[in-house]
Formats: C-alpha cells, structure tokens, sequence
C-alpha cells in the first residue's frame, strides 16, 4: 500500500529506472566514422545500466563473428550474437592483411528471430555491440532500413565493456550462439 508521504519516492523509482535512457552519450561527442543514422549511442557502462534496468524489453545482440567471440569471449548480457559479417577464410584481404569479411545476408532475420523470441517489436529497445564501436553504424543502417526505430550502438564496443570491467565470459552459451550449433 502506498502512503501520500511515499509518493514522491516513488516517482522517484520511476525517475531512477526511466534515466538511463536519458544519460545516453550524446551524439556530439561520438567521433564521425562511428556515427549512425539513427544517431543512437550508448557507452558500455551506460548500455550495461540500460540493460539491468529495463531487460525484459531491451534486445542486446553482439554482431561480431562467432570466430571472434570464440576467441575473446561476449559480455554475459548479450541476448544473441547474430553477426553483421561472417569471416571468410578462403579469401584473403590484401590491404588489410588478415581474412575477408562477407556481409551476412542471414542478419536481419537472425535479429528479427531473436527480437520475436523475447517477444518484442521493432520499435523496441535494440543495442548492438561489436568489438570497437566501428561494425555497428552498418549494423544500426541495416536494421534501420527494415523499420527498427530504436538501435543504439554501444560506442566503445566489447573493448569498453572489458575496459569497464562489465560482466564477460569466454564461456559461451550454446543457445545464445548464431546459427544453433549442435
């Protein structure tokens, strides 16, 4: 039962859990080459909050390769990985000297799968992770493009996420993995 005395603290619960969307990094302060059309970005630290305070209507989705995630691990709040690009390693980037990356042409309904099995829509919350901040503007233009309205990117990538000393593992969660592994 609430008390007339006890209203303002409760208003104040609200405020509490509503602030993290609103401490999210402004757009200004995010360096162009990681800048996305939605204009929508978060920290790791501030993604983390975000997360903890509203997770049963939040998607967090790592969009690195699971290559990637095999040998670094993912942060254990990630509901998916559903990759952006997938490594190729019959073919070789010469500039870059390392292998190729291929677009996934499996990505948007790799998320809309993951966005239906938490029972969300596309105008819910969706935070997409790579390893620096630089894949999601791609990540965020791709699911913009098939009508998701709320895609933040977490500027500083799993690099932040580890730098912050958030929550990771290199054990990986089979169910939480791209493409079912058996």
């Amino acid at each position: 039962m609430i008390r007339r005395g006890d209203l303002p603290v409760s208003l104040l619960f609200v405020w509490i859990l509503a602030a993290p969307a609103a401490v999210a990094i402004d757009a200004a302060q995010v360096p162009k080459d990681k800048q996305t059309s939605l204009g929508l970005y978060y920290t790791a630290a501030e993604a983390n909050v975000y997360i903890a305070a509203h997770r049963a209507k939040t998607l967090f989705i790592d969009v690195r390769d699971p290559a990637e995630l095999h040998t670094l691990g993912m942060p254990t709040a990630v509901d998916a990985n559903v990759p952006l690009q997938r490594l190729n390693f019959g073919k070789w980037d010469a500039a870059k000297k390392r292998f190729a990356f291929d677009d996934n042409p499996d990505f948007v309904s790799g998320v809309d799968a993951r966005l239906k099995a938490k029972r969300l829509g596309k105008n819910d919350v969706v935070i997409v992770l790579c390893g620096q901040g630089t894949r999601t503007p791609a990540a965020v233009a791709t699911l913009a493009k098939a009508g998701y309205t709320r895609v933040y990117s977490v500027v500083d990538g799993y690099g932040g996420w580890q730098r912050s000393e958030l929550p990771w593992d290199r054990e990986l969660d089979r169910g939480k993995m791209y493409g079912n592994p058996r």
